[in-house]
């Protein structure tokens, strides 16, 4: 299956500007056989994690070195402003 990017992602070219790291959430919040764990919002402007002990398990190992919630959170910090931490 082929994840097109998000067009906040893309750049004035249509180039891909997002570092691996946007590309690699975007794969993981629109992979339709997750949604249990993880997904995007009613509005789909953010993304809820439903079950934080599988993301890291599951999930986050196959994309990552590190399958660390807390990881993971640390460098969302980097790209967005606010992070609801509900653990």
């Amino acid at each position: 299956m082929s994840i097109q990017p998000h067009p906040a992602v893309l750049g004035n070219s249509g180039a891909v500007s997002a570092s691996m790291f946007v590309l690699k959430t975007y794969e993981i919040v629109s992979d339709q056989s997750t949604t249990d764990i993880v997904s995007f919002s009613e509005s789909g402007h953010s993304f809820i994690i439903h079950k934080a002990k599988e993301f890291g398990s599951c999930i986050l190992s196959r994309y990552f070195k590190s399958s660390s919630l807390e990881s993971f959170v640390r460098q969302l910090h980097t790209y967005v402003r606010s992070i609801k931490n509900v653990f």
